[in-house]
């Protein structure tokens, strides 16, 4: 089964952040979040693990925020909603298209004539989560880069940012507060806590809609690099599990759909790589 919504509902933030996916691995984990990227409950986020049965899970890793670098300009693709009721970055904005198939999510970003393809999978039985970017199209040198957003509580709890960040870089990425381990290409070390993020829906249930997350380190200048045209891609795979599961294996995940599911694209005609999707 398939699902498709187009750039009308993905360019919309309440139609956007109105319709939610879903994918488990099979342990009671799972990775869940808005069609349009913007967090709204509490356990929205990229690597919730499964503990104490039957209820007791915990948030891991929340994002991988992917920016765009074209020229001098940073594109961030990522969205949040804060405190202050600002949101920002509207990546959204730029979203033209989501998919569902065979349960995988799928998102694609449009910025000019760049296309930006992101997705999620979870490895059955086993707390883990793969996050793949692929740089789909591009008619000029373009970098990919990704900001790392983390935490470790309850999926109900809270977290304070009392002390240094609980960050301890590796050779390949980070592990966060001795729980989890989140492995990808070119990672760099930063480490800083982000206050007053907001969940909406949270607070229209009257509980507890504020946060504290953590900067847990961008992804390096060694990104993703263009240009890219018609039936090639570049791309990479994140990976991110609990201690002692994750190790040094690499983790199947769905085989990514070749670009030349993409219409071909002149450099003299605008790109329109969602044809025939609405929503």
């Amino acid at each position: 089964m398939e699902i498709r919504f187009g750039p009308q509902t993905c360019g919309s933030l309440d139609a956007a952040s109105a319709r939610e996916w879903l994918v488990t691995d099979g342990l009671g984990g799972f990775a869940m979040g808005t069609v349009g990227g913007l967090r709204t409950r509490r356990y929205h986020g990229l690597l919730i693990v499964a503990t104490e049965s039957p209820i007791g899970r915990r948030l891991g890793l929340v994002a991988l925020d992917p920016v765009l670098v074209i020229g001098d300009r940073r594109i961030a693709l990522a969205t949040h909603q804060w405190s202050s009721g600002i949101v920002a970055p509207e990546g959204y904005r730029h979203l033209a298209a989501f998919e569902l198939i065979e349960g995988v999510p799928r998102w694609t970003w449009q910025v000019d004539d760049v296309v930006l393809e992101t997705e999620v999978a979870m490895l059955h039985g086993a707390a883990v989560v793969g996050v793949t970017h692929r740089l789909v199209y591009a008619e000029r040198p373009v970098r990919v880069e990704l900001v790392s957003v983390a935490t470790w509580r309850d999926v109900h709890g809270e977290r304070s940012s009392y002390g240094e960040p609980p960050v301890t870089a590796t050779h390949d990425g980070f592990v966060f507060d001795d729980s989890y381990r989140v492995r990808g290409p070119g990672y760099e070390y930063a480490a800083d806590w982000w206050l007053g993020s907001y969940q909406r829906e949270e607070a229209a249930r009257g509980l507890q809609a504020h946060e504290v997350l953590c900067h847990a380190g961008p992804r390096s200048k060694r990104g993703l690099a263009g240009p890219i045209r018609r039936r090639r891609h570049k791309s990479s795979l994140w990976l991110a599990g609990v201690i002692g599961q994750l190790g040094e294996l690499p983790v199947p995940i769905p085989e990514p759909i070749s670009c030349s599911r993409t219409p071909p694209i002149s450099s003299s005609s605008p790109v329109r790589p969602m044809i025939g999707i609405t929503g």
